[in-house]
């Protein structure tokens, strides 16, 4: 009778373990699924956020046309920071072409024109995470990864935009529950290489 009771006691305890390896395997499928559907909803989000400023865009461009304001081909219309976009009459966020004091390359920034009245030129922008910061002197100096997504103008960039008049500094920050708070200095200016870009 106790035989009987102990195989039953440890086929028991066998059903237990299988069943706990059953729920442990089950609950880090959930958690995978858990992280896939977050990353899924960033995308949607990152997309939204595209198709809102390509829109923009095309209406930017209807409106430049329709007030015989578009370029012709071959002219392209220079700009050196994204104050001179907005004063252009363009008023769509995105990718601007900045042909900035003595770089010898034009630089790709992102140009906010909504934020407080709008004309930002976005010189750090960082929204998942997806692109490292640990960076080289050279690399901050040049700047690096791609202005429609995360990136860095390059302190170079940033020294000869500010040292040519008076610039002001917002710095936004955005939690990953929706929170924000930003900060204004309403004078930035960023010394030399020669100065270690203070």
């Amino acid at each position: 009778m106790e035989t009987k009771h102990q195989e039953e006691l440890a086929g028991a305890r066998s059903e237990k373990e299988k069943l706990q390896r059953l729920v442990s395997r089950q609950s880090g499928t959930i958690e995978e699924l858990e992280r896939s559907l977050l990353a899924a909803s960033a995308n949607t989000s990152l997309l939204q956020r595209q198709q809102l400023q390509l829109l923009e865009s095309v209406q930017s461009l209807v409106r430049l046309v329709s007030q015989g304001r578009a370029m012709l081909p071959g002219q392209e219309q220079q700009f050196q920071d994204c104050a001179e976009v907005h004063r252009a009459g363009i008023r769509a966020s995105g990718v601007y072409t900045l042909h900035i004091g003595n770089l010898s390359e034009p630089k790709k920034a992102y140009c906010d024109m909504e934020t407080d009245r709008g004309g930002w030129t976005v010189i750090q922008l960082r929204a998942n995470g997806s692109l490292s910061f640990q960076r080289s002197w050279r690399e901050y100096k040049q700047g690096f990864g791609d202005a429609a997504g995360e990136y860095w103008l390059g302190n170079e960039a940033v020294h000869l935009l500010t040292s040519q008049g008076p610039y002001a500094l917002r710095v936004e920050l955005r939690d990953w529950e929706g929170g924000q708070a930003y900060a204004h200095y309403g004078k930035f200016q960023l010394g030399s290489e020669r100065q270690l870009y203070r």
